[in-house]
């Protein structure tokens, strides 16, 4: 179209200079998607067998003198339970190592907004409740997709999303017998890879802890936190988020001195404002240039 537009004649230079600098506004066309990866809290929300489930209580609702209508509650919960981040320093190998470990409020910000990487194990999980990511499942995908970038958050799916309303088959218990415990995580060994050779800012999975159910040791969240890589469980819609190209926002209640917290954690991705649409721009601005400098030299 832009050749045939040169072709015009008297004021065809000026028409095909002004269709040419219109590129430069186009965008790529492609919608941005926004993804919310949370459960809600409420009185039904799953938390750990042995902690304090979330508790909601409405203590006024409805006309407030002056006001028409007025609402208001108060809730209490443990600060690991729903759709919640483990700071690393949750869990440590001793007390002097905990105190380098950050707290909630000590995560940097930088680290909580950052590309998403999702390896999906869901199949394997699938046919055992107690599966685990192994060094294999993460080489496999590095062979298709390439080396896990630096400076991203890490999200394994495992597919029990499907159980969150169902207690029992999400816990695989409906005590609060903790041996009792079935479902997927990640092993100690594949944690250990990841702190070994990769640099990742956080560890996201859609089950109720990274290690997996039958564990008593918890050596993966040892390894992750000794490195302050946080976790987030819980997360909701895994099944949704590609496996690369998202941008996730994991922020949480900033409570400080916190071992975890209530997060909301947000993907979105098709923006146009990721480096492959900046790069795109770039190239297309340098295109049109060349073709208005040589319509003019012709």
């Amino acid at each position: 179209m832009l050749f045939n537009c040169y072709k015009l004649q008297g004021g065809g230079e000026v028409l095909t200079m002004l269709l040419l600098c219109s590129v430069l506004t186009q965008t790529s066309g492609a919608a941005a998607m926004v993804l919310d990866m949370t459960y809600v809290f409420d009185n039904q929300t799953i938390y750990w067998p042995t902690a304090k489930s979330f508790n909601y209580v409405v203590t006024y609702k409805g006309p407030s003198g002056d006001i028409p209508w007025y609402e208001a509650g108060e809730y209490s919960a443990a600060d690991h339970g729903g759709t919640h981040i483990d700071a690393p320093s949750h869990f440590a190998a001793s007390q002097s190592a905990a105190q380098g470990q950050w707290s909630v409020d000590q995560i940097p910000i930088s680290h909580l907004v950052a590309p998403a990487i999702k390896i999906d194990i869901s199949t394997k999980a699938k046919n055992n409740a107690d599966y685990e990511l192994s060094v294999n499942d993460i080489t496999d995908w590095e062979k298709v997709n390439g080396q896990i970038p630096k400076s991203t958050i890490l999200f394994i799916y495992t597919g029990w999303g499907k159980f969150w309303q169902n207690r029992t088959a999400y816990l695989g218990t409906p005590t609060k017998n903790t041996s009792l415990l079935h479902f997927p995580g990640i092993s100690p060994a594949a944690s250990q890879w990841i702190v070994s050779n990769r640099q990742i800012y956080g560890m996201g999975i859609d089950t109720a802890s990274m290690d997996h159910g039958p564990s008593v040791a918890y050596q993966t969240h040892l390894n992750f936190f000794s490195k302050n890589i946080y976790g987030l469980e819980n997360v909701a819609k895994l099944d949704q988020l590609p496996i690369t190209g998202a941008t996730i926002h994991a922020l949480p209640l900033l409570i400080g001195g916190g071992s975890g917290a209530p997060c909301r954690i947000i993907a979105e991705w098709g923006t146009n404002t990721s480096t492959a649409d900046s790069t795109s721009a770039s190239v297309r601005a340098t295109f049109v240039m060349m073709l208005i400098v040589f319509i003019f030299v012709l």
